[in-house]
């Protein structure tokens, strides 16, 4: 993992929290214990046919959802977070990357990569056609969660967890083998590039991320705080290109920095 950095975000380290965010907290920690307590029995008391416990609710939750979806979020448009990107690169992959910087996903730009592996030997024209013509860029309904984007974990997780392992074992990512069928093919994916795990100063710009920041970190504050509360990890994502210099690491399989990584950091 990279040094420590005073103005990034690690959503399970309260030392990291910018001081606004750590003062509201403090200011609301009652609410916030009073929220959760009554959570605790609510969750305890959950019997899905009894409508007066349907009918019960949390009184605290208005300023709950205040403090996590405007209220924090509003301290967090000019923050960045530590985000943490799963993947399988070519050395020749991994100097663009350093060199030209991150750059969200896009049918032109998957192609370009498609071709860039064909002239270099790895892939075949025939293998390069069937793999553009299989991939989900080219169905519309699949570019809400892929196309123009960038995705990252807030929190470095295992490379054995199942949502991370087909990321690190095939080259090119989801807009490429996700919907491939040809297990020769799938087999060559696997043989290309090596893992990677990109370290990423990401910009809170979008209020996707923040509202799921804010509540990854109300819920961290709250457990270190003796409430029971649990972590919340989450799927962050960039909506725009960003520069090299937003590149903290990259993390090769083999090396000493990638083996604590792609252990994860333990819960809570």
């Amino acid at each position: 993992m990279s040094k420590h950095t005073q103005d990034i975000i690690d959503t399970w380290d309260i030392a990291t929290f910018p001081t606004a965010v750590i003062r509201l907290l403090e200011e609301q920690h009652d609410v916030l214990t009073q929220y959760y307590v009554r959570e605790c029995e609510l969750d305890e008391g959950s019997n899905p046919d009894d409508i007066d416990q349907i009918l019960r609710s949390n009184r605290f939750e208005d300023s709950f959802l205040a403090l996590t979806t405007e209220r924090i979020p509003n301290l967090l448009s000019t923050e960045h977070l530590r985000g943490w990107h799963y993947t399988r690169l070519l050395d020749i992959e991994v100097e663009k990357l350093q060199r030209d910087g991150i750059q969200v996903s896009t049918w032109e730009r998957m192609c370009t990569r498609l071709s860039l592996l064909q002239k270099e030997g790895f892939l075949s024209s025939s293998e390069v056609s069937k793999l553009i013509a299989n991939s989900p860029l080219n169905d519309p309904t699949q570019h809400k969660s892929r196309k123009d984007l960038f995705w990252m974990t807030s929190k470095p997780t295992p490379v054995s967890n199942p949502g991370i392992t087909p990321l690190v074992s095939h080259w090119g990512g989801e807009v490429i083998y996700f919907w491939q069928d040809d297990s020769l093919l799938m087999s060559k994916l696997k043989s290309l590039g090596k893992t990677r795990i990109v370290e990423v100063r990401a910009p809170l710009s979008s209020s996707n991320i923040r509202h799921r920041a804010a509540d990854s970190m109300v819920a961290q504050y709250a457990f270190k705080s003796g409430m029971q509360a649990y972590t919340k990890p989450f799927d962050a994502r960039v909506e725009n290109d960003l520069p090299a210099s937003n590149i903290l690491n990259i993390h090769t399989e083999g090396t000493e920095s990638f083996n604590v990584i792609a252990e994860g950091i333990p819960s809570q």
